[in-house]
């Protein structure tokens, strides 16, 4: 059954649940029973008012991602549609603190040359998975793609992949405070969480201010802890060590030197760039 995915919060509020079931591949529908997805939709819709359409965006050519959010309860449905069919359905909450946000004192360039694409970035969940861990709130991945792919030819080569060995500069000046070093490239599709952040620098740019890039190429790293480096110099390479899948470069700025237990802040960019997922920006 064909549909068209600005619809489908539509047929959420009807209680149209079989009608949507009936919307998905069928791969997804061999990991979820008819039956517990209708169990799973009529608790969702529990409390709820209406659901209408928050926000939808492209990551990859012909895959539309759409959220709708209940005002009421700030339940959130996200779906992704290739072909007029759902690839992909999950039931959530709508996450945005509005409490103030601590934002960088120093106004930082985008962290690499070229045309790169936010992979993930915003000021929410749909739109940063980052979003819902405070350390990493205002965080941001990138990739390169060419002719809208990530990727040519065999997706288990590394080498393949647009982002890999790319340069990667430093968002401002400032002071290596710490390098993480001799940690190995994964292979695509495999991950090492004993080393999160993989090869990463991260860099004091003042007082209670520090950037982080991360998952970069094994043995590219050009810098040592304690040298000075200027806005723009080559840092390193874009890679896929630590806790990526497939290379791409993770950014983000904290009020300290220690990724896990200091607060992300809200990175000020020159020009007054806001990043947000779904745009290609370029670097200088």
């Amino acid at each position: 059954m064909k549909i068209e995915g600005a619809l489908i919060g539509e047929l959420f509020n009807a209680q149209k649940f079989e009608d949507i079931y009936l919307s998905t591949m069928p791969e997804w529908q061999a990991l979820m029973p008819k039956e517990e997805f209708l169990n799973e939709a009529r608790h969702f819709y529990q409390g709820t008012v209406h659901f209408s359409l928050y926000r939808e965006n492209e990551l990859e050519p012909g895959v539309r991602r759409y959220a709708f959010v209940d005002d009421k309860t700030k339940k959130m449905l996200t779906v992704a549609v290739k072909q007029s069919l759902i690839i992909g359905l999950k039931f959530g909450y709508l996450e945005q603190y509005h409490e103030y946000k601590t934002s960088s004192k120093v106004k930082y360039r985008l962290p690499f040359k070229d045309d790169w694409f936010v992979l993930f970035g915003g000021e929410d969940n749909f739109l940063n998975y980052h979003y819902s861990y405070e350390n990493q709130r205002y965080a941001f991945d990138f990739i390169v793609k060419e002719n809208g792919q990530a990727v040519r030819g065999n997706t288990s080569v590394l080498e393949n992949y647009h982002s890999y060995g790319r340069p990667i500069v430093s968002p401002a000046s400032g002071t290596i405070f710490k390098v993480y070093d001799g940690v190995r490239d994964n292979p695509p599709m495999s991950m090492n969480m004993d080393d999160p952040e993989g090869n990463a620098v991260i860099i004091q740019h003042g007082v209670n201010e520090y950037s982080m890039l991360a998952h970069l190429k094994a043995d590219s790293i050009l810098v040592s802890e304690g040298t000075y480096v200027n806005r723009g110099q080559v840092l390193a390479a874009c890679g896929n060590s630590g806790a990526s899948d497939t290379p791409h470069l993770h950014f983000h700025v904290m009020d300290g030197p220690n990724p896990d237990t200091s607060q992300s802040l809200k990175i000020k960019f020159e020009h007054g760039l806001e990043p947000e997922q779904g745009q290609t920006l370029r670097g200088e």
